[in-house]
């Protein structure tokens, strides 16, 4: 048995904001290019989540992954769809802005995806079930993990979305209370390259794996409350279970 973290605020439209603030400081080096976008590590907010006990089907091997590059460019003659599925149809992904509408995401081939952001704009994460079983998903962010702020690893734990149900990721967790906003940001000011664990090479990509969970009782009980490309998945350790605020200095 693992202990994988359970989000209360996973039905769409189901959760309240209380906005604060953080900064960031420059610690680690990072390519330079106009165009490049990182993610920041944005305002506080009020999200709730807690532990519970899960069992993965397959332990160390998700049922399936996807890969999103980003930046500032513009993007031509390309498909876009505002949902990808995902795990055979059973689940979907979409990127979406902070009033929750899908942002267009971009393929040529139905398997490598890009988005195109702006600079300060937020954005969240976005998986619905539409199966009847729960899937866990470890999500990252420029290779970070977004709970526990590490090198992105499959074995790291994950947030659970139920069957017939919305998880809505909006920012790197700072505690079972709150998160802080994900923000598109110039590379300098990107979590990754204000935090040890960071590296400046996997700037500009979102990552998602899931994994089938096995049915646990305690899953439903828990209140549903309304190459030289960046590496989603950097490491396969797990390091702490909250991800640290950007070095200041």
């Amino acid at each position: 048995m693992k202990k994988y973290f359970a989000k209360l605020s996973i039905v769409l439209f189901a959760f309240a904001l209380l906005s604060g603030c953080a900064q960031q400081g420059n610690f680690n080096s990072h390519r330079v290019e106009s165009n490049e976008l990182g993610t920041k590590w944005g305002e506080s907010t009020r999200s709730y989540s807690k532990g519970v006990n899960a069992t993965r089907v397959s332990a160390s091997t998700p049922d399936d992954t996807l890969v999103i590059h980003y930046d500032a460019n513009r993007i031509d003659n390309l498909q876009s769809m505002p949902y990808i599925p995902f795990v055979g149809d059973r689940l979907e992904f979409a990127i979406v802005d902070e009033d929750l509408r899908p942002m267009n995401i971009y393929t040529n081939n139905g398997y490598n995806y890009r988005l195109m952001g702006r600079e300060g704009e937020r954005y969240q994460l976005l998986i619905r079930n539409r199966s009847d079983f729960p899937y866990e998903i470890v999500a990252t962010i420029d290779g970070l993990d977004v709970l526990n702020g590490q090198p992105g690893s499959f074995s790291n734990n994950g947030y659970i979305v139920e069957g017939r149900n919305t998880l809505v990721i909006e920012g790197f967790r700072q505690s079972n209370q709150s998160v802080a906003l994900f923000r598109f940001s110039k590379p300098d000011a990107a979590y990754a390259n204000n935090t040890p664990a960071g590296d400046a090479s996997n700037v500009g990509v979102i990552g998602i794996a899931a994994f089938a969970l096995m049915a646990d009782p305690s899953i439903s009980q828990i209140p549903a409350q309304s190459g030289s490309k960046p590496n989603a998945f950097p490491a396969q350790n797990n390091q702490g279970q909250f991800a640290p605020a950007p070095i200041k200095r």
